[in-house]
């Protein structure tokens, strides 16, 4: 009963934004980063094993994995 009680709720929940960035500082403690978007923004995520230079995939204020070099665009429409 509770396996179908979680995926009702992973069906309702709203999910957060994956967020794609690059790590530029690592916090004395090892485990929070400084992450900057392609946009500039900077914000702060927790996760462990990263280093400067990487970029990773952020969900919420966690790093989930690493990512590849992604290529960037902007279109106006």
């Amino acid at each position: 009963m509770s396996n179908i009680w979680k995926h009702f709720r992973s069906l309702i929940e709203p999910t957060a934004a994956k967020i794609y960035g690059q790590i530029t500082a690592v916090d004395p403690s090892g485990t929070i980063y400084t992450i900057t978007t392609h946009t500039g923004s900077s914000m702060r995520a927790k996760g462990s094993g990263y280093n400067i230079g990487d970029r990773v995939f952020v969900i919420g204020n966690e790093i989930k994995s690493k990512a590849p070099v992604m290529p960037y665009y902007e279109f106006e429409v």
